[in-house]
């Protein structure tokens, strides 16, 4: 068929129009084709000598647009229709074909028919007017008529709602060196946004709507802005930063858990990890009375025994995870401690001191000094030494602790007496005595520690008090061997032996103890002869008297 069209004023972008085989759709320009003459048969291939066809008529649509577009289309001058030789059915070349009505003729969705007056053939300037008030599609009808037969157009206006673009995503603030970065942008407006991307770093990139890239340092990028825009404004914008972390990496636990508890005391494992990101801890395999809260496993244990295996996890989403595992041993409950030994208060020079401490507590005491001298140390439950000098040291307090108050204490003083010496007598012992006279011999000896005395050998009326050997004779003679002996636990022991020559009243004995007579001593003697038997007389006759 040879069909002759003219140019028209864009009614949007996308309006089509068919008519027979012969369709093109507006372009951006504005213009439909371009005007002048096109030999087409009626499959649409080129012209060839053909009869006239007849014009086979196909809805057609005018405008696809958004709503708020103001158009305005010449359905006379501008469609296909303005070739007055075209024929509707019959082979009449010279028939004239117009538009007889167009329905409805009132006006739909802000689009408006154009007024017929008249003949009106094809090529007549009518024109379909308006603003599209919304979305959808609107319809009209054109019948034409070439003086013996009728057809129908069907003119249609598909209307769209443009809205303009918004992001409706999330980016993600935070990545991981080494580690992939994606953030998938959902945008909504009509028509569809186009995307575009600045403050991007080198690594960031935009395909699509798909911003990735993978970090490669530590630090802050950004800000980052994503622009949405479909030609309705306005643009849709979205900006951020990135916060780049450490790479990834894989839990571990560090800490040692305690593997020993008593009963009524609190046990406590602060637990200790590393990895990024930070890592999240579990528990499993833990008594009733074991909890974990945050980092910290923690409880009362009620009864002794050994609970386990208990199995700490640390986790952080990088495989593999951390696992720990233990078991606890509980004791018995925890008692304060005491000390039950009594410290030796004395020493000797030279000679080792040892004092053997005896505690008690649950768990078992620990003991510490203070207040020693140098000489005197400490050693687990021994406190010894050797004293350098003679004097009282201390006060020194021994303390046991054992994590249960009050802490036990002992405190004392040591006294340090000289280095042991040998006893010796150095006295001289008294020889002679008399008859009703006291006798009296004071001992004097040396040696360390201080000597003690004992006598042997000596008569009744002869004793030891200390160190003063005394009595009265009440016979005259020579009394003895008597022996002095000094002990003091330092061998040998010192001895003293002597005689006493015990004289009658009057005299003294003559010779082993240096003694000697008085120069009266003979005529004491005879008078002692004289007056004790009248004594004796006297006394007897008293008595016969009475």
């Amino acid at each position: 068929m040879l069909l002759t069209y003219n140019t028209f004023s864009n009614p949007g972008t996308g309006v089509v129009l068919t008519t027979g085989g012969a369709s093109g759709s507006v372009d951006g320009s504005g213009s439909f084709g371009v005007g002048g003459t096109t030999g087409m048969d009626s499959q649409g291939g080129p012209a060839s000598a053909e009869p006239a066809p007849k014009l086979a008529l196909a809805t057609t649509t005018l405008f696809t647009g958004p709503t708020g577009t103001t158009f305005s289309y010449n359905a006379g001058a501008g469609s296909a229709l303005v070739n007055a030789n075209l024929k509707l059915d019959s082979q009449n070349a010279s028939a004239q074909i117009t538009v007889t009505s167009i329905t409805p003729s009132t006006t739909q969705n802000g689009i408006t028919a154009p007024t017929l007056t008249g003949a009106n053939p094809v090529g007549t300037a009518f024109n379909f007017t308006g603003t599209p008030a919304a979305s959808g599609t609107t319809t009209f009808t054109v019948t034409l008529n070439d003086g013996t037969l009728s057809k129908v157009w069907t003119v249609t206006f598909n209307v769209a709602t443009t809205v303009a673009p918004q992001i409706t995503s999330t980016a993600p603030t935070t990545a991981n060196v080494g580690s992939l970065y994606s953030y998938t942008i959902v945008a909504t407006g009509t028509p569809a946004p186009t995307l575009s991307v600045t403050g991007n770093p080198a690594w960031l990139t935009l395909a699509g709507n798909v911003l990735s890239g993978t970090p490669s340092a530590v630090g802050t990028v950004g800000p980052i802005t994503i622009t949405a825009s479909n030609g309705v404004n306005p643009n849709a914008t979205q900006q951020f930063s990135i916060t780049v972390n450490p790479a990834l990496t894989a839990p571990q636990i560090t800490s040692t858990a305690p593997t020993t508890g008593t009963v009524g005391t609190l046990y406590t494992y602060n637990i200790t990890t590393t990895g990024y990101p930070a890592v999240t801890l579990s528990v499993s395999g833990n008594p009733a009375w074991l909890t974990l809260t945050g980092s910290t496993l923690s409880g009362t244990p009620t009864a002794v025994g050994t609970f386990g295996p208990i199995t700490i996890t640390a986790s952080n989403g990088v495989n593999p995870n951390a696992t720990q595992q233990f078991s606890i041993n509980v004791g018995p409950a925890q008692v304060a401690p005491q000390i039950t030994s009594t410290a030796p208060t004395a020493g000797v020079v030279g000679t080792l001191y040892t004092y053997n401490i005896t505690a008690t507590g649950v768990p078992a005491p620990t003991l510490s000094v203070s207040g020693n001298p140098p000489w005197l140390t400490l050693a687990g439950s021994t406190l010894s030494g050797t004293p350098t000098a003679a004097g009282v040291f201390g006060p020194i307090t021994i303390t046991a602790t054992n994590g249960v108050n009050p802490d036990a204490t002992q405190t004392f003083s040591i006294t340090v007496t000289p280095a042991p010496v040998a006893p010796q007598i150095t006295s001289t012992a008294v020889t002679n005595g008399q008859v009703g006279v006291v006798y009296t011999y004071n001992i004097v000896t040396t040696g360390s520690p201080t000597p003690t005395l004992s006598v042997s050998g000596n008569p009744a009326w002869l004793t030891l008090s200390g160190n003063t050997l005394s009595g009265t004779p009440t016979t005259a003679g020579v009394v003895g061997p008597i022996t002095i002996t000094a002990t003091n636990g330092v061998n040998p022991p010192a001895t003293q032996v002597f005689s006493i020559n015990v004289a009658t009243l009057g005299t003294t004995g003559g010779g082993g103890g240096g003694g000697g007579c008085s120069s009266d001593s003979t005529q004491g003697f005879w008078l002692a002869l004289v007056i004790l038997p009248l004594a004796a007389l006297l006394l007897r006759k008293r008595r016969g008297t009475a």
